[in-house]
């Protein structure tokens, strides 16, 4: 006999795949946007999203290059043709270029992040930096001789990374915004998920408030105090935050020592956990991708050192943001992180001991 179908129960609905992995911590972000948060908590949480995305592109575009590095083993690669950097080789197909446009946001954006974590936390000028005629014969070692051999210098560093058919089209939103939202995602990391592994105890507690961290943290960031003839201000290489010994002088030979910002270079690097037994022999790798493994960063660079300095003053500093000019403090950290890559760019090209031992540290 057929059964007999009960007509008051509920039929059974079928269960939810459950969300696992990004997307599903992208998803408890979201849940927590409600009308009872504060314009603070919002603003929190629009940092976590960002970062989350940020985590979540970077995974799948290395899950994609998995699968693309399979493929290349069990289908025949077809001869490469030749490329110019500036546009496409000129019997190069029209599908080529199609296939290209498909995935040249994203590659682009991918290259914008490598910029930020390996050249600088910003742009010297990112008004004249696109507009800038790219110099073929750049010679690096004037660099530093004015305002537009840096901008170019910096156009350099950011054609190196990016896409060869990215360079000849207008992918400077891309771009732009993938820096933006690195930098975002850095500085909620750095305060948030990551600063347990970055601040000791005693200095945890003094976190809370922006006038906490002014009150307790000033002096270590390099806080001068206003006298009869001169203003407050922050200065630049007297803050004992960026050396292992300060005696009160710039010393050379331990600036930027301070193990704190490899710890922040970790965290970039590898993820929230990254400075997790970062000084031992068998330091702390996560399973899920990360910045290091995803763009290949295989040696410390100038521009890198530079960010975590920077980082480390904005970490301790009272300002509530990461912006190009702190909201308390007034610190102007794009000119920070120029001053900075300066001394170390300077000392490395006239081949000083001690930028030499840095960069081996």
């Amino acid at each position: 006999m057929p059964q007999r179908i009960d007509s008051e129960s509920e039929p059974t609905t079928p269960q939810r795949p459950r969300i696992q992995g990004p997307l599903a911590n992208i998803l408890n972000v979201f849940q927590e946007f409600t009308p009872s948060k504060t314009q603070r908590q919002m603003r929190g949480l629009r940092e976590e999203l960002q970062g989350l995305l940020n985590d979540a592109e970077d995974a799948f575009s290395a899950k994609d290059s998995e699968i693309a590095d399979l493929s290349n083993q069990v289908v025949p690669a077809r001869p490469r043709r030749r490329r110019k950097r500036f546009h496409r080789a000129d019997d190069a197909p029209a599908s080529l270029d199609s296939q290209n446009s498909e995935t040249l946001e994203d590659r682009t954006r991918k290259a914008g992040r490598h910029f930020i974590i390996d050249e600088g936390l910003f742009f010297i000028d990112e008004g004249a930096i696109w507009s800038l005629d790219v110099d073929d014969d750049f010679d690096y070692s004037t660099e530093f001789d004015s305002k537009s051999t840096r901008i170019q210098a910096q156009l350099q560093d950011v054609i190196r990374l990016l896409p060869d058919d990215a360079v000849s089209r207008r992918t400077e939103e891309w771009i732009g915004d993938a820096v933006r939202g690195q930098r975002s995602a850095t500085a909620y990391r750095l305060r948030r998920p990551s600063l347990k592994h970055l601040a000791d105890a005693t200095d945890l507690k003094h976190f809370t408030t922006s006038s906490d961290r002014f009150e307790n943290f000033k002096q270590r960031i390099g806080y001068v105090p206003a006298t009869d003839t001169a203003v407050l201000y922050y200065s630049a290489f007297k803050a004992p935050i960026l050396y292992d010994e300060f005696a009160g002088e710039i010393d050379v030979d331990h600036l930027f020592r301070n193990p704190l910002l490899l710890n922040i270079h970790a965290c970039i690097l590898r993820r929230a956990d990254g400075p997790t037994d970062l000084f031992k022999d068998n330091p702390y790798r996560p399973q899920a991708p990360y910045m290091e493994k995803i763009h290949n960063i295989t040696r410390t660079s100038t521009g890198a050192i530079a960010n975590a300095a920077v980082l480390a003053i904005w970490l301790y500093s009272a300002d509530t943001k990461f912006l190009e000019r702190g909201n308390e403090t007034n610190i102007n950290y794009r000119k920070r992180y120029r001053q900075y890559v300066e001394e170390l760019r300077k000392g490395l090209t006239a081949k000083k001991a001690w930028v030499d031992a840095l960069l081996n540290y």
